[in-house]
C-alpha cells in the first residue's frame, strides 16, 4: 500500500494548479463545493488510503494513508 500511496501523492502533487482552477470553475458554475472522503483498503492490509475529493467536479484534492481504526479530525478553513 505504501507504494500506491506515494504514487498517488506524486500524481496529485503534479496537478496543483489544475486542481485550483478546476475547483474555482466549479464554484462559479455551482455556487460552491461539496466535499467527500472515501477510504480504500487492499485485501490483506491493515492500512487505509483516505482520499478527499470534490464531488461536483470529481477532483481528488488530498490523500493520507492511516492504519485501520485511527481517528482522524477534519479541519475546515475559509
Amino acid at each position: 500500500m505504501g507504494k500506491l500511496y506515494r504514487q498517488f501523492l506524486a500524481l496529485l502533487g503534479g496537478t496543483i494548479a489544475h486542481t485550483h482552477s478546476k475547483l474555482a470553475a466549479t464554484v462559479v458554475e455551482h455556487g460552491g463545493l461539496i466535499w467527500a472522503i472515501d477510504a480504500l483498503q487492499p485485501e490483506g492490509h491493515g492500512s487505509l488510503l483516505y482520499v478527499l475529493y470534490e464531488v461536483l467536479s470529481g477532483t481528488p484534492v488530498s490523500a493520507i494513508q492511516l492504519q485501520q481504526g485511527v481517528n482522524i479530525a477534519v479541519r475546515c478553513r475559509s
